[in-house]
């Protein structure tokens, strides 16, 4: 699925119809993947375009109207990339600017329908350690059902903490390293899967386990796990 990003609004400076087409387009491909529970990267795509809406509206309040042959450049930050700058000309700011306001409230209907799945999902999963939690915890596994696909799923997760300029964030990254179906009880023995898990990866002698449990039925890949994911490094962090 297409992204929609801010270039989707600059374009409007060139051809105004075709902008608004994309965008209800884009949003419609959003709000239909939401309708389904279906939640990432819809909610996160959104998320990361309304706030690059917020800093464009606010770059343009330190405009001077009275200085003329104006040019407007919007620095874009994301997480974890470099940022990057486009240019607006002082006679396209106008239409740029009211197609934000046409399309902000859009955006912000669908983040709050987004939200409102997030919550209710984060408020379904619970969060329990598997034996003995060692002092070391930015590094381990967890352990979470798919029921989707009957089985169980093992990931080893990475978390750390990235500081670039003034904008540090954490990273949390997952691979995903065993799985077995529901019909083996014998495999989420405790002990068991602990034991099993330094025995393939003798690098990490002494691992934290989670196990993460969905009491809904809901998408896994676009919205168990990643929500669940959110909750542990919460979880981790507290």
């Amino acid at each position: 699925m297409e992204k929609l990003t801010i270039e989707n609004f600059i374009a409007a400076a060139d051809d105004l119809e075709k902008s608004k087409y994309i965008i209800l387009a884009r949003l419609q491909k959003y709000n239909s993947m939401l309708h389904q529970n279906r939640l990432y990267p819809a909610l996160s795509d959104l998320i990361e375009l309304n706030k690059i809406l917020f800093e464009l509206n606010k770059q343009h309040e330190k405009f001077t109207p009275d200085l003329p042959k104006q040019k407007m450049t919007l620095n874009i930050m994301k997480a974890g990339s470099e940022s990057k700058s486009l240019t607006v000309d002082e006679n396209d700011i106008n239409t740029v600017l009211n197609l934000i306001q046409w399309a902000t409230p859009k955006v912000d209907e669908a983040i709050n329908e987004g939200k409102v799945i997030y919550e209710f999902v984060n408020e379904n999963l619970s969060i329990d350690h598997i034996g003995i939690i060692p002092l070391y915890k930015n590094e381990g596994y967890f352990v979470i059902t798919n029921s989707q696909r009957v089985e169980c799923q093992i990931y080893r997760f990475y978390l750390s903490s990235i500081s670039k300029g003034e904008n540090p964030f954490m990273t949390f990254k997952t691979d995903l390293v065993d799985s077995f179906t529901i019909t083996e009880p014998e495999r989420m023995h405790p002990e068991l899967l602990k034991l099993d898990l330094v025995k393939k990866f003798p690098e990490l002698p002494n691992p934290v386990l989670y196990k993460i449990d969905a009491e809904i039925d809901f998408p896994f890949i676009e919205t168990i796990l990643p929500v669940a994911k959110r909750k542990l490094v919460q979880h981790i962090a507290a």
